[in-house]
């Protein structure tokens, strides 16, 4: 359970890598049970083949796609405020991030071939969340349609409205 601190959840992709994200501490899981079993009101996933991240409504799409021998990383900041949730696919930080997360995470993978690099305390984040960032808050609907392509002039970052 991740609870404080920057954390970077890093796999390389061996085979059929398909999905990778966080649950809610709260969520538990049977036996062969995947992530979305629960529900996805308390899960946040990454999806191999769109590039997409999916939450509670719509998922959104924008991010690369990650195949076989790439590099898929989680780095979740507890300690900022909200608390944020980016993705990295062979070291790049990723379009559409998540916010508001939860007090305390687990990571997420069912059923595929992954090497476990890195799992790390990070002394500050290396999320920029720069211009073109998208953030999508966490324990709100994500409707694709109001994923805005406008860019904010002040903070050069996408208006993306949540409802």
């Amino acid at each position: 359970v991740i609870k404080k601190g920057v954390m970077r959840f890093e796999v390389k992709s061996i085979e059929d890598l398909r999905r990778i994200g966080i649950a809610d501490e709260t969520v538990k899981y049977g036996r062969n049970e995947k992530p979305e079993a629960r529900g996805w009101g308390k899960i946040v996933a990454y999806d191999y083949n769109a590039g997409r991240i999916g939450h509670i409504g719509d998922y959104i799409e924008g991010n690369a796609k990650f195949r076989d021998g790439d590099r898929v990383a989680l780095e979740l900041n507890m300690d900022s405020t909200p608390r944020t949730l980016t993705f990295f696919v062979n070291d790049e930080e990723q379009m559409n991030y998540v916010s508001n997360i939860p007090a305390a995470a687990n990571i997420h993978i069912k059923d595929d071939v992954f090497k476990v690099l890195k799992f790390e305390a990070l002394s500050e984040p290396t999320a920029k969340h720069g211009a073109g960032s998208c953030v999508w808050e966490y324990g709100t609907e994500w409707m694709k349609y109001q994923q805005d392509n406008k860019t904010d002039e002040k903070s050069k970052k996408k208006k993306c409205i949540i409802q």
